[in-house]
């Protein structure tokens, strides 16, 4: 009896953990994955673009700032100088799970993201964290 209880709960991690994936898939949604994001600027879309969703995990024990930018590119992008449009909070070891914007953030120019120790900084967090991203 053991054995199908923990299959079945293994199951259900499963579906929780991949419903939100094939939930905006089927939307139409694009889901860009950053395994390692820090403070190297990356880009999630070089055009314009809504940002349907975003799920972070932070294995640091500090939090971790994801700062947004409506730039065209990684280029246009210096940390620490450049303003950034919106910041996200990653909590210290923990995992925000599928988290939509509100109000609603829309790049006009493109989306590009980097991850540093705070909201306006251009130091990296001790190390990388886990998101993904959800656009059009």
């Amino acid at each position: 009896m053991g054995c199908v209880s923990t299959k079945v709960l293994l199951s259900v991690i499963a579906v929780a953990v991949l419903a939100p994936k094939v939930d905006a898939q089927q939307q139409g949604n694009l889901i860009l994955l950053q395994p390692s994001l820090s403070n190297s600027v990356v880009t999630i879309k070089g055009s314009k673009t809504p940002l349907i969703f975003y799920s972070c995990y932070n294995p640091n024990g500090s939090d971790v700032y994801v700062q947004l930018f409506d730039k065209a590119s990684s280029g246009a992008v210096t940390l620490g100088t450049t303003v950034a449009n919106r910041v996200l909070i990653a909590p210290a070891l923990s995992d925000t799970g599928p988290q939509q914007l509100t109000p609603p953030f829309a790049a006009k120019n493109g989306l590009q993201v980097a991850a540093t120790t705070s909201s306006s900084g251009s130091t990296a967090p001790a190390g990388p964290i886990n998101c993904e991203f959800g656009y059009r």
